[in-house]
């Protein structure tokens, strides 16, 4: 579980800010619409719209891509689950595909083979555990099979890959403001596209009169400053993933999933590690033992759930092993202050040989 972390001085003073002069109470469009303008910018997009949540958002950008009943999304065997739950609720049909046993994200060639065998509208395609999907072949494949593509950045926001920020690759991009994420309000979401067409489409899908389930006036004051010092927040970020790195890169059992390299950022929301599948739980609590905050990652989606509520274009033996095998290191710790980061640090030094 995500600790509860309190809130630094910017974001106390804006909350408290928005509570004295009474606007925390009320719906306020253009400062709806502003902070939109603001996400925008900060994440690298031309247009962002807010939503509920970042599985909402998802919704709003496969429906705004052409998704509807019938249609076929393709999508990781290995990813969160809401993600394959959002696919049903469109009434669309989820293809699972198989992801790579050594990072977790998406494997290219099992989605060729799916674009080759279906006629996919829209393929999901998330940045996982603080690795970075494999877009340069992922995207030149759903361009010829006239596939959109929509990243789900719910765990890096501002990430960047080759220097050009995740989620405006494809057609559109999601990004998760939930509880516990990197950038949170408690709940939100938003869409972030460089298509004025698809951002009108997600701005009409949630209106009825006015802007249904988007963030309030307390909740956007809360996430302004956040964003605000993001790009700094991401820099100590990665020089502490650098340090992490060094921890583990050289443990045969135990190799992290994120890369650290210059202009390539993932994020930290969760970090993976994968383990000895028969390992996992005796190392998952040996880690509990020195309070460092160590968790199972997904469970392959198509494992236990019927076959008659997806398609496939193959066995998926990749995401089953990091079903198995992922461990996710909370994220949260590269941000803790100072002195709480290096002994976490020397405790993860002290884990690392058991596994």
């Amino acid at each position: 579980m995500t600790p509860n972390r309190p809130a630094d001085d910017r974001v106390t003073r804006a909350v408290l800010d928005c509570l004295r002069d009474g606007s925390w109470a009320r719906y306020d469009h253009e400062r709806l619409e502003s902070f939109e303008a603001f996400t925008a910018r900060t994440l690298g997009a031309a247009h962002a719209v807010l939503a509920g949540s970042g599985t909402l958002a998802l919704e709003h950008a496969l429906a705004a891509t052409g998704v509807g009943p019938g249609g076929m999304v393709a999508l990781s065997a290995y990813d969160f689950p809401g993600n394959f739950l959002t696919v049903h609720a469109l009434g669309a049909r989820p293809v699972l595909v198989d992801a790579d046993p050594a990072t977790g994200q998406m494997d290219p060639a099992s989605l060729s083979v799916a674009l080759g065998r279906f006629s996919i509208a829209a393929v999901v395609v998330s940045h996982l555990h603080g690795g970075i999907a494999p877009l340069d072949d992922i995207i030149p494949l759903c361009d010829r099979a006239g596939a959109a593509v929509v990243e789900d950045c719910c765990q890096c926001p501002g990430g960047t890959l080759a220097g050009r920020p995740l989620g405006t690759r494809g057609r559109a991009g999601v990004v998760s403001f939930g509880g516990g994420k990197p950038v949170s309000c408690g709940r939100g979401g938003a869409v972030l596209t460089d298509d004025a067409l698809v951002a009108q489409r997600v701005k009409l899908r949630s209106h009825r009169g006015t802007r249904l389930a988007v963030p309030g006036n307390l909740q956007l004051a809360a996430l302004e400053p956040q964003l605000a010092g993001w790009k700094e927040t991401l820099g100590t970020a990665a020089d502490r993933l650098g340090r992490l790195d060094g921890v583990f890169r050289n443990n045969r059992a135990c190799q992290p999933v994120w890369r650290v390299s210059t202009g390539n950022l993932s994020g930290f929301y969760r970090l993976g590690l994968m383990v000895p599948a028969g390992d996992r739980q005796r190392l998952i609590e040996s880690a509990k033992a020195l309070d460092l905050p160590l968790a199972a990652g997904f469970r392959a989606i198509h494992a236990g759930r019927s076959a008659a509520r997806f398609e496939t274009a193959g066995d998926l033996p990749g995401a089953l092993e990091c079903g198995r095998r992922m461990t996710t290191l909370e994220g949260e710790l590269v941000r803790w202050d100072g002195n709480a980061f290096e002994d976490a640090l020397e405790r993860c030094r002290a884990w690392a040989p058991a596994a």
